[in-house]
């Protein structure tokens, strides 16, 4: 009479689903078995020794010998489908700025950046630079294979400041007067310029020469737009 109950060798491993990889396979291998046999979540069964599934969670494999003893393990299949999380900023075309930088915040592993944009715009760019107002979309994938969507724009300002300009009439009663310049922009600038190498950054000032007066308006707020 001899015994034999040497159980066989199963081995059982798992991996991970993403959003690039829905449905992966398990393995199961054993040393000495001749059957398999898997059970998992939400009633999951199988005899393939590689079978594949699409859900998270723990998988058990039982592996029977052609003696009939069995021997089991456990494969955990994980998951990963976590969207980047992606902010981005336009801004403003205007006098002082021809183009203006899109800015991007990604929290992403291995991100890939694709942005489009008006007039056929694309880039790969982390935070590019445009030249043209509109609406700007950046998809940002990361090395699970999902992604996020987000929008900006880019608009423009090219408004010039009013200008308004009042001069003087120099006599022998009034060898000194003031000259005038104004504007309803808050954020007006002056810059004069005259006779004899005048200059002022004053909106009225005291003038004793006589002669044309070359004043100009800008807007700081506005970045550079002048009158």
């Amino acid at each position: 009479v001899t015994e034999d109950t040497a159980v066989p060798g199963a081995v059982a491993t798992g991996g991970t689903l993403t959003c690039a990889d829905t449905q992966i396979n398990i393995a199961g291998s054993t040393t000495s078995g001749i059957s398999f046999s898997w059970i998992g979540p939400n009633g999951f069964t199988s005899t393939l020794a590689n079978p594949s599934v699409t859900e998270s969670g723990s998988y058990d494999l039982t592996v029977t010998g052609a003696n009939g003893c069995t021997s089991t393990d456990n494969a955990l299949v994980m998951e990963d489908t976590v969207e980047p999380d992606v902010i981005i900023m336009g801004g403003t075309i205007n006098c002082a700025d021809s183009e203006v930088e899109l800015l991007s915040s990604v929290v992403a592993t291995n991100p890939v950046y694709a942005w489009t944009g008006p007039n056929g715009f694309s880039s790969t760019d982390e935070s590019p630079l445009v030249t043209d107002i509109g609406i700007y979309t950046l998809v940002v994938t990361g090395d699970n294979g999902c992604f996020s969507t987000a929008q900006t724009e880019v608009d423009q300002d090219f408004v010039q400041p009013d200008l308004f300009v009042v001069g003087a009439n120099l006599d022998c009663f009034t060898p000194i007067a003031a000259i005038t310049a104004f504007s309803t922009d808050a954020n007006a600038t002056f810059q004069w310029t005259g006779p004899d190498f005048f200059v002022s950054t004053a909106a009225s000032p005291l003038v004793s020469d006589p002669g044309n007066y070359f004043v100009t308006v800008s807007d700081a707020a506005n970045d550079a737009c002048f009158s």
